[in-house]
């Protein structure tokens, strides 16, 4: 019986522990210190990288409006490529916009859409899943500190930042198959197509020309 009560009154205390509110302007002022080493550290990565894949999209892209191969290297002008570029060309379209504006412009824009839609992503994957509506946010908590944490680890992972130095579309993938997971409409295939054009449909190029029948080597074409 003691044994019993003694378990009982550590839950409790636990629960109150938890439960327990702390004062918002501190515990606000703290998420905006952090939020602020936050932007401050992806602003670093901004200037630090070139966002080597944002400049081969928007390269090809170019390259292929003016009917050009974008597999010979003389062709491409934004970067000193090394060997041909591999593409999944059924992006090229979305970021041909891209090439029709000064490249610096273009590199700010997409790096800081690209940040804030990662924001974004995990709020919008708390709210669906019903997570956020078990955290108070008028009376911070230790629920509350958890929900900020996370957001916290997930903008400072690695895959995240180098995603985003390297201006890959890894983002804009994810937010195609979270919309296709969690929209119950016709918009739910659109969405699915739009991740499936950035990522895994199309074929991969090895850096070779498609149209040289012996570099094909499923069939006999």
């Amino acid at each position: 019986m003691t044994e019993r009560n003694n378990d009982g009154g550590l839950r409790m205390r636990r629960a109150r522990w938890q439960e327990t509110v702390w004062p918002r302007p501190w515990f606000y002022g703290g998420v905006a210190v952090l939020a602020l080493v936050t932007l401050l550290r992806l602003a670093a990565s901004f200037r630090g990288n070139i966002q080597v894949d944002f400049l081969c999209f928007v390269d090809c892209a170019q390259v292929t409006f003016r009917g050009q191969d974008y597999h010979d290297l003389s062709n491409l002008t934004l970067y000193h490529w090394p060997s041909p570029q591999i593409v999944f060309p059924g992006i090229l379209i979305l970021y041909l916009p891209f090439s029709w504006i000064d490249i610096g412009v273009a590199k700010f824009i997409y790096f800081w859409s690209s940040a804030a839609a990662t924001i974004a992503s995990y709020w919008y994957f708390m709210r669906v899943t019903g997570l956020a509506r078990r955290v108070s946010f008028r009376a911070p908590t230790l629920r509350t500190a958890v929900y900020f944490l996370g957001w916290l680890l997930y903008l400072h992972s690695s895959p995240l930042l180098m995603g985003l130095r390297h201006g890959q579309s890894s983002i804009w993938c994810l937010w195609g198959l979270l919309l296709a997971l969690t929209w119950r409409n016709r918009w739910s295939g659109v969405a699915f197509g739009a991740a499936a054009v950035l990522k895994y449909s199309m074929l991969t190029f090895r850096g070779q020309d498609y149209h040289d029948l012996s570099n094909l080597t499923l069939y006999h074409w």
